[in-house]
């Protein structure tokens, strides 16, 4: 059948996968079909969800048990939100006030906490500030928060109790301010803050996880006294405690490090922070080349435009440990030359800021580790969708880019992956699970 979207999310903390498809809105009705697999790629419950009148699907979010759809409704800025557990049986229905796209500061929206058992969303205040919000899965407002005029939420990150929000002051600026924010999720109590960085230098956050003990674990861009918006500068690793406190804080030259090497004279996109069993910290980034292309146009005889474009390829993959104290070890740099793409954007953007984007679209290859060994990476190159074992620095090839659609990673688990293959002509959606130990010879399970 056709529809107008068709997509699909993983849920870890349910150990379940969903497939939807929104068929198109009518002036009646919008229905969108829910199909939920286990792990196995059984399908467990189908069921469609159903709203009076025409609406748009805007965003998918996910709880540990829970899905949020966000939609909007057509020539209309007001959302709807519907909360369905993995049975596929609405548990609430939530309207939120008419939002206006053209007004300035903060808008809504959703943070993506699959490890809480709640969802948390910024709403528009008075005076360019903005309230962050907690629901319960039946949408009941648990509590409320303000932050202050021109900060927002960079980041965050939440495990079943706790929840760390990054707030930053002038972002994109040379001069960023961050602050990382523990509240308790279910009081909305603040149990600590704390400066990111010393008072005369810049580090700008990258990378964010909760820990053991409901540390912080974050590590970003350390620059001297101005962040660059073109260079990445160096590593910085902090581990914060619940009440702000610093446990671990360290710096690290990259160009100075012997073992990263493929790192020194480029920049470097950091995608995950990890805690171990064993208590140390796996960091995985990619190191890429930029080039952003300008040229002025003479518009009048006092003005000038520039136009222009970007071009960011990725390089080398790096994965490294840090031990409780912050020191990098067991430091991997793997050549990646021959799974190279590109991603080009049409205006002109510097270097930091264009691997942040790119990221977004998917453009940088990594796409999980398993948790059992550690020791294999998942990766997506424009070509294919790969394993790569950290010991060997062997490549083996899961499943090549189709002639027709496109092929990409959803989940990385314990032991296995999740890809699906869409066919945008058709507008369907295949699901494969695929085991991580032998994937040459694994037996794949599928879905439509």
């Amino acid at each position: 059948m056709k529809s107008t979207r068709v997509g699909g999310l993983a849920v870890p903390g349910a150990r379940r996968a969903l497939l939807f498809y929104a068929e198109k809105a009518h002036r009646d009705s919008t229905i969108l079909r829910q199909y939920w697999l286990d792990e196995q790629m059984k399908l467990r419950y189908a069921r469609p969800l159903v709203l009076r009148g025409p609406y748009l699907l805007q965003g998918l979010l996910r709880s540990r048990a829970h899905v949020l759809y966000q939609f909007r409704r057509r020539s209309s800025d007001s959302l709807i939100s519907v909360v369905a557990d993995t049975l596929g049986r609405t548990v609430a229905v939530h309207r939120t006030r008419r939002l206006n796209p053209a007004a300035r500061g903060p808008q809504y929206t959703s943070l993506d906490l699959p490890n809480a058992p709640g969802f948390a969303s910024t709403v528009p205040a008075e005076e360019r500030r903005y309230r962050l919000e907690y629901r319960t899965p039946d949408m009941r407002l648990a509590w409320e928060t303000t932050f202050g005029a021109s900060t927002e939420i960079v980041a965050s990150a939440a495990d079943s109790s706790h929840l760390w929000v990054m707030v930053t002051a002038n972002a994109l600026s040379r001069h960023p301010s961050s602050q990382a924010v523990c509240l308790d999720l279910r009081t909305g109590k603040e149990l600590g803050r704390a400066n990111i960085g010393p008072t005369a230098s810049a580090w700008v956050p990258a990378v964010m996880e909760v820990g053991a003990g409901h540390e912080l674990l974050l590590a970003g861009y350390a620059f001297e006294h101005a962040a660059s918006r073109a260079r990445t500068g160096d590593l910085f690793y902090l581990r914060l405690s619940p009440e702000g406190k610093p446990v671990a804080e360290r710096r690290t030259a990259l160009a100075r490090t012997a073992e990263l090497k493929a790192a020194r004279g480029g920049k470097v996109h950091w995608t995950l922070v990890q805690p171990e069993a064993d208590g140390d910290v796996r960091l995985v980034g990619e190191t890429f080349q930029s080039s952003p292309y300008s040229a002025c146009l003479l518009r009048s005889m006092f003005s000038i435009g520039i136009l222009g474009y970007s071009v960011l390829r990725p390089r080398d993959l790096i994965s490294l440990k840090l031990d409780p104290a912050g020191v990098v070890h067991d430091v991997r740099v793997v050549d990646l030359r021959q799974e190279r793409g590109s991603f080009v954007w049409p205006t002109y953007l510097q270097g930091r800021i264009l691997a942040d984007l790119a990221f977004q679209y998917g453009a940088f290859r990594y796409r999980g580790v398993n948790s059992s060994s550690k020791n294999m990476l998942v990766l997506r190159s424009p070509q294919q969708v790969q394993t790569l074992n950290l010991v060997t620095q062997q490549l083996t090839s899961v499943r090549q880019k189709p002639v027709v659609g496109d092929v990409d990673v959803w989940h990385v688990g314990s032991d296995f992956m999740l890809l699906y293959q869409q066919d945008a002509g058709r507008r369907t959606l295949e699901v494969e699970r695929v085991a991580i130990t032998a994937p040459g010879n694994a037996e794949a399970s599928r879905q439509k």
